[in-house]
């Protein structure tokens, strides 16, 4: 892979110094949406119409609407501190 411009440091090893982190990030941002999801869509699929069922559907939209980075990256900070 060669070398970094900016550290002088072979590329392979920064992957690696990041790789723990970046599967964590992504593993703690797949479990807060099973967690969020399944229970939101099992209460809107039992209230279909009703205000519960318009809630769901406008939470959905707006998790599908920002940014999946730019989401993850707040809710780790928000569940770190």
């Amino acid at each position: 892979m060669g070398r970094s411009f900016r550290t002088d440091r072979p590329v392979i090893d920064l992957i690696k110094e990041r790789y723990a982190a970046t599967i964590e990030l992504a593993l703690a941002a797949l479990l807060i949406a099973i967690i969020i999801a399944i229970p939101l869509g099992v209460v809107a699929g039992k209230n279909r119409g009703s205000w519960i069922d318009n809630l769901a559907s406008v939470v959905s939209l707006w998790s599908e609407s920002v940014c999946p980075v730019s989401l993850s990256v707040r809710c780790w900070s928000m569940c770190s501190r």
